[in-house]
């Protein structure tokens, strides 16, 4: 029981210092200040926000083991708050550290009246390692550690029904979003994505079929 307090605390801990900091440095004000939707369009913080609440329903699951209502929260976030982690996790670090033109943005005070290519070489500040850890690396870690640690797996229905209908709903209100906010924008966050339709949607079929799948797959580890 402490020790599962004790994980719960640390790793919303890291997450919120992660926010906190990255609020901090001017990264994330030059990115986000002149777009439509601001910092919502950035797939990372949308998933730190998520993970946060799981986290934080995990701690005080823990507080009040009583309360049915916060066990079932938790589990019902703990599954799409997982997947989304090491979707951002998996599609993150391999272009950050081979291809970071396609996934850091350019700052742009006025937005640019054509998209940008994906090979545009992008002028970036970047974030502190520490700071770039907190955000994606630590929740997945976290989730990983605590799914085979303290929690139970989830049952073939739950995975089947539940886990589809999450990312279903996950990805069509992210990539409705970020459609939407581009009208405005007239790029979309990430420059991977300033393509034709057709490559860009296969990219977000690809990134939810892999969500979906790498949650099952890890599912069926959990002994």
């Amino acid at each position: 029981m402490f020790l599962r307090t004790a994980v719960h605390l640390v790793a919303l801990s890291v997450m919120v210092w992660g926010w906190n900091a990255v609020h901090d440095t001017e990264t994330l004000a030059a990115l986000s200040e002149h777009r439509h939707g601001g910092q919502s369009e950035f797939l990372t913080m949308d998933g730190l926000v998520l993970a946060m609440i799981t986290t934080g329903l995990s701690f005080l699951s823990d507080l009040l083991p009583g309360v049915t209502f916060l066990k079932k929260a938790k589990r019902f976030f703990f599954m799409i708050a997982f997947t989304l982690s090491g979707v951002i996790t998996a599609i993150y670090w391999p272009m950050v550290l081979l291809a970071p033109a396609l996934i850091n943005p350019a700052y742009n005070p006025e937005p640019p009246a054509t998209p940008l290519e994906p090979d545009t070489p992008i002028p970036f500040s970047g974030i502190p390692l520490s700071v770039d850890l907190a955000l994606h690396f630590a929740p997945g870690a976290y989730f990983f550690l605590d799914f085979f640690l303290f929690e139970k797996r989830y049952s073939r229905d739950q995975i089947r029904r539940t886990g589809k209908a999450l990312t279903a709903i996950a990805t069509l209100a992210y990539t409705g979003w970020i459609e939407y906010c581009k009208l405005y924008n007239l790029t979309y966050p990430y420059p991977f994505l300033n393509v034709s339709h057709l490559p860009r949607f296969a990219i977000y079929s690809s990134a939810a079929l892999f969500g979906y799948t790498f949650f099952k797959g890890i599912n069926a580890l959990h002994p």
